[in-house]
């Protein structure tokens, strides 16, 4: 019997595949805003609070997940989801203020 290899599934469409080709390929200062203004078009920054949360909680509450099972994981699962929101609330500052001067020129 042949070892199962995992194979990840990309569920992004093709042209954010593209726009991830280039960004990790020339990982350009223009390949990278262009994927924040793509994502802050589509999720806002209360989806996105929302949507790390349920995947946090899922895995905190979730009793055959290995992070759920001491204290120090979980305390360490709910940092990364506050930090995760801290980061994303400065990147949409600086998306915002970016925005806010292109509108202006």
């Amino acid at each position: 019997m042949k070892p199962l290899k995992f194979r990840l599934m990309h569920s992004l469409p093709d042209y954010l595949e593209n726009m991830k080709d280039e960004l990790l390929s020339k990982g350009s200062k223009k390949a990278a805003w262009s994927i924040i203004n793509k994502y802050f078009h589509f999720m806002g920054i209360e989806t996105i609070r929302e949507e790390l949360w349920i995947l946090t909680k899922g895995t905190i509450t979730n009793d055959l997940m290995e992070q759920s099972e001491k204290g120090m994981d979980r305390h360490n699962l709910i940092f990364g989801y506050e930090f995760l929101v801290l980061f994303f609330d400065a990147v949409k500052v600086l998306h915002d203020k970016r925005e806010h001067r292109e509108q202006q020129h």
